[in-house]
């Protein structure tokens, strides 16, 4: 048995404009209820082959089901909507399911039900807008549907047998709202379908037939000779029409077929169909519209029956006298989606011998694809402020202008067009905001405004009366929107304190759209939340002025800083060094300094502009380019944390020098020689590849165990570095001890591939042949000797000796 649930809706019965999902407390409802009425126009049958599971089988698997939404009283029928699915579970989108004996379904328990094909609107495609109906007026809406040829074990959904007594049926209902002044109304109807063993027809089709059996004043009255599958135009931006012919399909003869309806009476019927595989179209691309079709009956007597219609794809009780029919099928469908693709893969039904029918698939007929291209229509969001802190507003503006030649929406077909927006999340709507000073494009009369408190579920023109409970927002235009025509609409929010997740960013994110369905084109605007936090430090000429070391990554005493050099802030939102949103940008101040102010929580990343026109010409880094700074990343500090470390030194990679060598005196006539050098002062060969560079750490400070035996003992570690003068002792008496600590090494661009122990010395004989010179190298903390070594004097010699430490330090 199929599964049904009561659906109840608690309060909402009489609320003023109730759309999407909304039904009062009315399980089932009537059809007609008064003057809403719902008819099902779809076939009975879903094509199975017949070969179904070999290779041979090429089979539909799709199939579009139509209902007319009809007033059939005296005054306009207003805000109608219509549904595709299970009404006993309220469930748009979701069809009720059944266990079927001998065959084995894809959901749980074993049970079939048909699929919804929404492309990437979902189940939310089943739920269709219509609007007004006025008193006599039908309208008709299509939704796509697909089912399985095979079971799970690879059964046919035939069964196990060709009679029809075992074929898989499911069912679905189509429902409606509507409101007929205050009179809530609510009409269903409901269809079974069930899954037929029927055989492939392959002449019986559109292509690659001929035209011979078309009576020539039909050829004649359409200007067409030849069969042919073709599009009015292939290409349309949203709210453009698209149309797609059939010309000249064959049915061939219609039998008897099935009795489908259980008048006793065979149906003889003919279904023309635009999608048999729903893996190459695009719902939310391309939405069916509208149909027409002629079918011409071709009478035992030499007559024709011509059938034309619109809006009707199944045809019943042909007459049985006839000698095949043959005929014109046109879809129109509305572009909804753009960047997007959808092919038609056109499939007829007819009724064969008894209780027996037979399909023709024109899948070897070039397929006709239809594209939905950029909309001219462009939309921009902005919000005010763009930074602010927990506990404010946030203002937000949406605009859109019509860039295009043609009028966008198409209200009379349940398509107008629509702004969307939800409330980002961690804020709370500010209740009047939607409908405060928005503006209208001009040639439109009036925006409705709808609001959401469960993420587009459910939606109504009344504002919630709590405001924390809005979720989304939409302003319908009354009617299109002309060339060159712009509109406005504004909300505004207020961002929860605290603010309750990681990242300090609040996005927020608009839409376009043609009725409810997916956004077409969107437009994002984002809001920086502030903190307590700072980072920043010094642009410097890392130039060895005053005498320091040029290049030692180290801003010492004489060199200055750099004006006016951009420094960009990036917020790092998941911790991994990636810059995944630009924070602040600033420049540096009149000595070099920057500072970033006011920052949240999280990772961080600083960034010195390298192209800057503020850096020296000819100056390159000494320094990263790029810091990594992590700004209490896991919130447990309630107080500001601030880093100064992020500093960037730039020196000249080339140094030029001139000089007069030629001796002889200035005369006029003579000649002067120059000696120009030019020497690159920084590591590197100049290649652009990697090279070996070589940075020195000095001693920070110092100490000798006996100031008397020691002279000049600072020249060794006077920071920055020595100052070209040695430390001398004496060494008749006893062993001395000079100590030097604390070496900085500032963290370098690349990886450390040696370290060695650099020492000048100066040795002056006469020395003891067991007079030794003892090194050691000790960490402070942990308290541990890295290196120790002795050496005798009688094998010392003066010069600069360099001890490889690779391995001690690495």
């Amino acid at each position: 048995m199929r599964k049904r649930y009561p659906f109840i809706s608690v309060g909402l019965a009489a609320t003023a404009g109730l759309l999407l999902g909304c039904w009062p407390v009315r399980v089932m409802a009537a059809n007609p209820d008064g003057a809403l009425r719902v008819d099902i126009i779809t076939a009975y049958n879903l094509v199975v082959d017949s070969n179904a599971g070999t290779p041979s089988s090429y089979a539909p698997e799709s199939a579009s089901i139509a209902a007319t939404f009809c007033n059939d009283g005296d005054t306009p029928l207003t805000n109608v909507w219509a549904y595709i699915g299970d009404l006993g579970a309220g469930t748009p989108g979701i069809y009720p399911s059944r266990a079927h004996s001998g065959l084995t379904g894809p959901l749980p328990g074993g049970e079939f039900a048909l699929t919804h094909e929404g492309g990437a609107m979902g189940t939310d495609d089943a739920t269709r807008y219509i609007g007004t109906i006025q008193p006599g007026e039908c309208v008709t809406a299509y939704w796509l549907v697909s089912y399985p040829q095979l079971d799970e074990n690879g059964v046919p959904t035939w069964g196990t047998s060709v009679k029809p007594e075992d074929d898989l049926w499911m069912e679905f209902d189509i429902w409606a709202t509507a409101r007929d002044g205050a009179a809530y109304l609510q009409a269903d109807d409901t269809r079974t379908l069930t899954c037929r063993n029927e055989i492939s027809a392959m002449a019986n089709k559109i292509w690659p037939n001929g035209a011979n059996k078309v009576p020539q004043e039909y050829k004649d009255l359409l200007q067409q000779y030849a069969p042919m599958w073709t599009n009015t135009s292939s290409y349309a931006e949203p709210g453009g029409i698209l149309r797609t012919e059939g010309i000249w399909y064959d049915l061939g003869n219609v039998g008897a077929g099935f009795d489908n309806d259980g008048d006793l009476v065979p149906d003889r019927n003919a279904w023309l169909q635009p999608v048999g595989n729903p893996g190459l179209f695009d719902p939310s691309c391309h939405r069916l519209i509208r149909t027409y079709a002629m079918v011409i009956v071709k009478i035992n007597d030499g007559t024709e029956q011509v059938i034309i219609a619109e809006d009707q794809l199944y045809f019943t009780q042909i007459p049985e006298d006839n000698r095949g029919a043959v005929g014109y099928v046109m879809y129109e469908f509305m572009a909804i989606g753009s960047g997007c693709v959808s092919t038609l893969t056109p499939y007829q039904e007819v009724a064969s011998g008894y209780d027996n029918e037979k399909f023709n698939g024109d899948y070897g007929a070039p397929g006709q694809s239809l594209y939905g291209t950029t909309s001219a229509v462009a939309l921009a969001k902005s919000a005010a402020p763009l930074a602010t802190r927990p506990g404010s507003n946030i203002a937000y503006t949406v605009s859109f202008t019509n860039a295009g030649t043609a009028a966008i929406g198409r209200p009379d077909l349940g398509l107008p067009l629509v702004v969307q927006d939800s409330i980002p999340a961690g804020t709370t709507y500010v209740p009047g905001s939607a409908a405060d000073a928005n503006v209208l494009p001009s040639g439109v009369s009036a925006y409705t405004v709808y609001f959401s408190t469960n993420s587009g579920a459910m939606w109504s023109t009344t504002e919630p009366a709590v405001a924390a409970t809005v979720t989304d927002i939409q302003w319908w235009l009354s009617d299109p929107l002309e060339p060159a025509a712009a509109g406005i609409v504004r909300f505004s929010v207020t961002v929860n304190t605290p603010w309750p997740f990681p990242s300090p960013i609040v996005p927020n994110t608009a839409g376009l759209s043609m009725g409810n369905t997916a956004p077409f084109l969107t437009a994002d605007a984002q809001t920086l939340l502030l903190g307590n936090n700072a980072l920043g430090d010094t642009v410097w000429r890392d130039d060895g002025a005053g005498g320091d070391y040029l290049g030692n990554q180290i801003q010492d005493g004489g060199e200055t800083g750099i004006t006016g050099v951009t420094v960009r802030l990036y917020y790092d939102i998941t911790g991994d060094g990636t810059a995944d949103y630009l924070f602040a940008t600033t420049n540096t101040g009149t000595s070099g300094y920057y500072t970033f102010t006011n920052l949240p929580d999280g990772n961080f990343l600083v960034e010195v502009e390298l192209s800057d026109p503020g850096v020296p010409f000819g100056y390159t880094p000494t320094t990263p380019t790029t810091y990594s700074v992590a700004l209490d990343p896991a919130r447990t500090n309630v107080n500001p944390v601030v880093d100064w470390t992020a500093d960037f030194g730039f020196a000249p990679a080339l140094t030029l020098t001139k000089e007069l060598i030629s001796t002889n005196a200035f005369r006029e006539g003579r000649l002067a020689t120059y000696h120009l050098v030019v020497s690159n002062s920084l590591p590197g060969d100049g290649s652009g590849n990697g090279s070996p560079a070589t940075f020195y750490s000095w001693a920070e400070s110092g100490f000798n165990e006996k100031n008397d035996e020691w002279f000049t003992a600072t020249n060794v570690w006077i920071p920055p570095g020595p100052d070209g003068r040695y430390a001398s002792n004496n060494f008749a008496a006893a062993s001395k001890v000079m100590t030097v600590s604390n070496f900085y090494f500032a963290a370098q661009m690349g990886a450390v591939s040696g370290v060695s122990l650099v020492m000048p010395i100066v040795v002056i004989p006469p020395m003891g042949d067991d007079d030794s010179l003892t090194i050691d190298i000790v960490t402070g903390v942990p308290a541990t000797t890295r290196y120790n070594q002795t050496f005798l004097v009688t094998n010392n010699v003066t010069g600069v000796w360099t001890i490889p430490m690779t391995g001690t330090y690495a």
